[in-house]
């Protein structure tokens, strides 16, 4: 008989921000490692094509993605870019700071302080589920190559706020 180990996921969440990922294909692991490679048979077009679409500067992609540090939060002026390395060059001189104050997979809460117009990405898959707040008003997502959540925030001190709300259980929680 194996012997059985509870998860303390709320902190594997915290750390997700923190820890490297891998990149590895076909791994969904339930330990403190965190997945960035394509699963056989789980669908995300958008995500499948960046990968297809950046393969050409692989390790600027892996700074993207997390594996090298597990960071998943960029500030940048600009999300308008050709290129993964070209994106992480205005992230770098891009002088902003982003706290995670509050992260439960569903809902991320970030203080942010930008120096000039800009642009706060979290490198997680957009689904259309996903709302966006900043100073609790409604947001505009945009996608950052096509498959990661970005939203435009103005200069200076911000609470900026995603939040996954599938219309499924929308519609469940208006039929009580």
């Amino acid at each position: 008989m194996t012997e059985r180990k509870r998860l303390d996921v709320a902190r594997q969440i915290r750390n997700s921000f923190s820890l490297p990922r891998s990149d590895a294909p076909g791994q969904l692991p339930i330990t403190g490692e965190f997945g960035v490679g394509v699963l056989r048979k789980w669908y995300f077009a958008r995500y499948n094509n960046f990968l297809a679409c950046t393969g050409g500067e692989p390790e600027a992609r892996r700074k993207l993605l997390g594996v090298n540090d597990g960071q998943k939060i960029f500030l940048s002026r600009s999300i308008a870019h050709e290129t993964v390395g070209a994106f992480l060059e205005d992230s770098a001189r891009f002088r902003a700071s982003a706290r995670v104050t509050a992260y439960n997979g569903d809902a991320l809460a970030l203080d942010v302080d930008a120096p000039a117009a800009g642009f706060v990405s979290f490198i997680d898959n957009w689904d259309s589920g996903w709302r966006a707040t900043v100073d609790g008003e409604p947001a505009a997502i945009e996608l950052l190559f096509g498959t990661f959540k970005s939203v435009r925030v103005e200069a200076g001190a911000h609470r900026v706020a995603f939040e996954y709300r599938p219309r499924f259980f929308g519609w469940l929680a208006a039929r009580d």
